[in-house]
């Protein structure tokens, strides 16, 4: 679990949406934008350097924040990791969208939720115990699903917990996966 937590910290970026001469910029290999804008100039600084670049828009105005924009979004986010990749993953401000994402994947990872702390002015993720979970009011995942725009939280858990047997799966039977994990996890 160190190996997963060292790439988590260290190569998983969560921020705000960048400019294109900061894409240019980046150490990353993958952009993932889960805001609900989509800047052309942005996808042609990343492909100029090489760099690949994703589009998953995650609405949090609607009642249903985007279930197949997260899962989508998962996915390269765990292919990332499996190439020990640096991810820019940003939403609008940086605040919600691209926190719930990352929020989710470090639970599909650890079967826990994460706190972030902050320790000599670093911030730090924690794997927090069922128990302490309602202590956990910085979790935008958590926040999500209480707010009502994610669904409820066993359900969601266990999508997740479905999600990363499927990612860790031949490629060639990835496809039509997404709908049978929202149907053994009783969501829509």
């Amino acid at each position: 679990m160190k190996k997963f937590n060292d790439w988590f910290e260290q190569n998983l970026k969560v921020g705000r949406f960048p400019v294109p001469t900061e894409i240019e910029r980046g150490n990353f290999k993958y952009i993932i934008n889960v805001s609900d804008e989509y800047i052309p100039d942005c996808y042609t600084a990343a492909m100029n350097t090489g760099k690949k670049y994703f589009w998953f828009p995650i609405n949090e105005m609607s009642s249903e924040i985007g279930l197949n924009s997260i899962y989508a979004a998962l996915q390269i986010i765990h292919i990332a990791e499996q190439e020990q990749a640096t991810v820019y993953l940003h939403c609008h401000a940086g605040v919600n969208r691209s926190v719930t994402v990352a929020d989710a994947y470090f639970y599909m990872r650890t079967g826990k939720h994460r706190l972030i702390k902050k320790e000599n002015d670093i911030k730090i993720s924690i794997a927090v115990e069922p128990q302490e979970e309602d202590e956990l009011i910085n979790n935008r995942l958590l926040n999500n699903i209480n707010d009502g725009l994610l669904p409820a939280k066993r359900k969601m858990e266990t999508f997740l917990k479905s999600c990363l047997p499927v990612f860790e799966s031949d490629i060639s039977y990835r496809g039509g996966q997404l709908d049978k994990i929202k149907l053994t996890s009783r969501i829509g």
